[in-house]
C-alpha cells in the first residue's frame, strides 16, 4: 500500500495510528483511490486516537488534496474545451495546416520560444505533431528549442485573441479566483490581459499538469493497460497515482481553501 505525506513524501508504516480498523480502512481507500471514504475513516481514527494526531492529520490532509484534484479535474475537462471551441468563431485570415497544434501553443509561443520536449509532451497524443515540427514556414527549432515564424505569430496572437474574446462570452462577470500556481510549462502561457483570458491560462496549466501526471502512471503500467476494461484494477490504480501526483499544486492549501476553490469553479 501506498502511504503519502501531503509534500508527496510516504508516510512511514511505523507512525500509523496504532493499525485500527478504521486507520487500516483508510489505507485500503486511499491506496484505491477512494479519498472522500478515505478522509472518513482517517478522521475516524483520529478522533478514536486523538494521542496520534500528527500523523493522523497528516493522512486526513493527503486524501483531502487528493480528493481535491479529483473534483477540479471534472471541473477542468468542463471548462476549458468550451473555450477552444467557441473561439473558432472568431478565426480569420490565413489558418496554417497545423491548427491543432499550434492553436494550443499560442499562449505561449506568440511571446518567445518553447522547450521542444514541453511542445512533444502537450501534444503526445497528438498525430500531426511531427509535420507541424517539420514545418519551417511555421515553427523553428533550434538547441532543443521550438520558436514561432514570424508568419506563425500572426496566426498565434490571432489565436489568442480569439480564446480571450470566447473566454470573455462563456464567463463575462468572473468571480475573482485564484488557483494555485503548477510546476508546468504552461504556466508562463499569457493569452491575454483581461481576468477571464489569465482564468483560461491558469485552468489550462493545471489541465496540462494533471494530463502529464496521468501520462507517467500509464507509462508505469505498461502499454498492456490500452487492452483493459475501465473497471479494471490497474486502470484504477492508474487514476489514483495520476491525482496523488496532481494534488501537489493542492497540498500547500488548506482543507477550506481547497473546498472555497473547487466551489468557485463549479460556479462558472
Amino acid at each position: 500500500m501506498t502511504s503519502v505525506h501531503s509534500s508527496g513524501q510516504e508516510v512511514p508504516r511505523e507512525i500509523d495510528i496504532g493499525r485500527s480498523p478504521a486507520w487500516l480502512a483508510g489505507q485500503r481507500r486511499y491506496d484505491e483511490g477512494d479519498w472522500r471514504a478515505a478522509e472518513h475513516h482517517f478522521r475516524t481514527a483520529l478522533e478514536d486516537d486523538p494521542g496520534s494526531r500528527a500523523s493522523g492529520e497528516l493522512a486526513l490532509d493527503a486524501a483531502n488534496a487528493c480528493a481535491t484534484a479529483a473534483e477540479v479535474a471534472v471541473e477542468l475537462h468542463r471548462l476549458v474545451p468550451p473555450v477552444h471551441r467557441l473561439s473558432a468563431r472568431y478565426l480569420h485570415g490565413e489558418r496554417p495546416p497545423h491548427v491543432p497544434v499550434l492553436g494550443d501553443l499560442a499562449s505561449v509561443l506568440a511571446h518567445g520560444p518553447m522547450p521542444l520536449q514541453a511542445v512533444k509532451d502537450l501534444h503526445r497524443y497528438n498525430p500531426h505533431l511531427d509535420a507541424a515540427l517539420a514545418d519551417p514556414d511555421w515553427l523553428v527549432i533550434e538547441d532543443d528549442l521550438v520558436t514561432a515564424t514570424a508568419r506563425c505569430r500572426v496566426f498565434l496572437e490571432m489565436v489568442n485573441d480569439a480564446h480571450t474574446r470566447a473566454a470573455a462570452d462563456i464567463w463575462p462577470s468572473p468571480p475573482e479566483i485564484t488557483l494555485p500556481p503548477v510546476d508546468h510549462p504552461m504556466s508562463v502561457a499569457k493569452t491575454g490581459d483581461v481576468p477571464q483570458a489569465r482564468l483560461f491560462d491558469q485552468l489550462r496549466a493545471l489541465r496540462h499538469h494533471r494530463a502529464d501526471a496521468h501520462a507517467a502512471a500509464w507509462a508505469a503500467e505498461g502499454p498492456a493497460v490500452r487492452e483493459m476494461s475501465a473497471d479494471d484494477p490497474v486502470r484504477r490504480r492508474i487514476e489514483a497515482a495520476t491525482d496523488r501526483e496532481a494534488a501537489r499544486p493542492w497540498r500547500p492549501l488548506s482543507v477550506d481553501a481547497r473546498a472555497e476553490l473547487v466551489t468557485g469553479l463549479r460556479g462558472l
